[in-house]
């Protein structure tokens, strides 16, 4: 049984699959349940800053609900801590089965963008980056408005290989283990995030390394997201996520719409 707990269509700017797309992956037996995760964006350099029409998006969740398929409603908070009253006061006035907690902006410019950034070409500008990165997710898992954490390390994306050296690399271990700690002391989902499979990193976010220490700290919780923008995409790389997941020795991946459920890998 595949639960899709992080997935995009076409009330998210940049995904192209509407909720039939989506209905017809599950008529195929591909997943079977999935969590609509739209964007929600506070800073105007987002790029999905004002699209969001909530009210359309609960009606038509309702209409594929009544059909009989099982679909939630998510919501993807671009977090930054700046914004926090503003995503508190949103969420007050707007019910979600679930919320995931991205961190996507620093400086607000996007590290998540599969577009290498050229100005991350120093240690002191990676340094700088990968700080202001950590404290924002680190935030996010402190807080209490966040069901899920997602894609932690995303910002490899970013990153040319040619600048990330020993130094850099001690770095994020560093910062991979305190915040593995912080996540298994919380009572927070990590999000195992398999769209990096499709990519030169060829990666699940967080990577194998991080879900490691995550499973040494105690943590359990785990959830799988393919960050689908189309459904052909959607549960991609579920097959190699549980392999990873079980090979280190988790054995449930939790459903977040539903508190305390989990299905065995």
């Amino acid at each position: 049984m595949k639960y899709d707990t992080h997935v995009h269509s076409t009330f998210s700017p940049d995904a192209v699959s509407t909720f039939e797309d989506y209905s017809r992956k599950i008529d195929e037996g591909k997943v079977c349940g999935i969590g609509f995760t739209e964007h929600v964006d506070f800073l105007p350099e987002c790029g999905a800053y004002g699209f969001f029409d909530y009210n359309a998006f609960m009606e038509k969740i309702n209409e594929y609900r009544n059909k009989g398929y099982e679909f939630h409603a998510g919501a993807e908070i671009d977090y930054v801590k700046s914004v926090e009253e503003e995503i508190k006061t949103h969420l007050q006035f707007h019910s979600y089965e679930y919320t995931i907690c991205s961190v996507h902006m620093i400086n607000r410019i996007s590290v998540s963008n599969s577009k290498k950034r050229e100005d991350l070409n120093t240690d002191a500008a990676i340094l700088d980056m990968l700080e202001k990165y950590y404290n924002e997710v680190y935030s996010g898992v402190k807080n209490g408005m966040f069901d899920i954490i997602a894609h932690i390390g995303i910002y490899r994306r970013s990153l040319k290989e040619e600048y990330v050296n020993e130094k850099i690399e001690l770095v994020i271990k560093e910062y991979d283990n305190e915040l593995a700690k912080a996540c298994a002391n919380s009572d927070k989902i990590i999000e195992v995030n398999s769209s990096g499979l499709n990519s030169p990193i060829a990666s699940t976010f967080p990577n194998v390394d991080f879900l490691k220490l995550y499973y040494e700290y105690g943590g359990r919780k785990v959830s799988m997201g393919s960050d689908a923008h189309n459904a052909e995409n959607v549960a991609f790389g579920f097959d190699i996520v549980e392999d990873i997941l079980r090979e280190i020795g988790f054995r449930y991946i939790y459903i977040p719409w539903e508190k305390g459920r989990t299905v065995k890998i």
